[in-house]
């Protein structure tokens, strides 16, 4: 049963984790410093959930954490979520992206067993959303290049096929020289962003870009 929890991110939020303390390097001794959050997750709705293979689509919840955006909501347990903010939710991609990389305020329709009609909630999710779907890391010691961390399936780096220790050197066609540069242009840059990625000492240009039903706004 998956909880939903999305990654803190460097640039797609704030420079601070989900504890409110400040990013900061780690040394061990003989390495080189990297700079990058702990990979403890932000939770953004505060739900467990299935798929639910006799509904054909949607994601059944199963449990909510009293206090969390779904809970406020008015969410329950047994309702089938079969869209969120315009995206169509078929399966544990689509919802896991879905709401990493909603904005403020967020819409979902759900089917509630009992009730004739499909529900439309509100709810206000935390954190920041994953606009591309990606977390990261830097290197104090190779400046100007930032190394993929995670990559949220059915993102737009999903989709793009950005992967894990995919090596970024430039962003929008422009360099950058630290983590607050990269950053920057992440969080600015419109969408298709193109990304010269190497891997496996290949460079190539990786093209992201959003779904048609998602906002083209920039996170915050």
């Amino acid at each position: 049963m998956p909880l939903l929890a999305c990654p803190a991110v460097h640039g797609e939020d704030s420079r601070k984790n989900t504890a409110g303390q400040a990013s900061s390097g780690t040394q061990t001794p003989g390495k080189r410093t990297v700079f990058g959050r702990v990979a403890k997750p932000a939770d953004r709705l505060g739900v467990g959930w299935v798929e639910d293979a006799a509904a054909a689509g949607g994601v059944r919840v199963s449990t909510i954490i009293a206090g969390s955006p779904a809970r406020k909501a008015g969410l329950l347990a047994g309702d089938l979520i079969v869209w969120f903010t315009g995206r169509e939710i078929r399966d544990d991609d689509d919802f896991f992206a879905a709401v990493s990389s909603a904005v403020n305020p967020a819409t979902m329709t759900v089917k509630r067993p009992g009730e004739e009609k499909p529900l439309e909630l509100t709810l206000q999710l935390t954190g920041a959303p994953l606009r591309w779907g990606i977390t990261w890391r830097v290197d104090d010691a190779e400046p100007g290049m930032a190394v993929i961390a995670h990559v949220v399936p059915g993102s737009p780096a999903a989709r793009a096929g950005l992967a894990v220790g995919d090596r970024v050197y430039r962003v929008g066609g422009q360099d950058f020289a630290d983590e607050d540069g990269f950053a920057r242009l992440v969080k600015s840059l419109d969408a298709p962003l193109q990304l010269l990625v190497e891997r496996d000492g290949r460079m190539r240009i990786v093209t992201l870009r959003l779904d048609r039903s998602e906002p083209l706004k920039r996170a915050a």
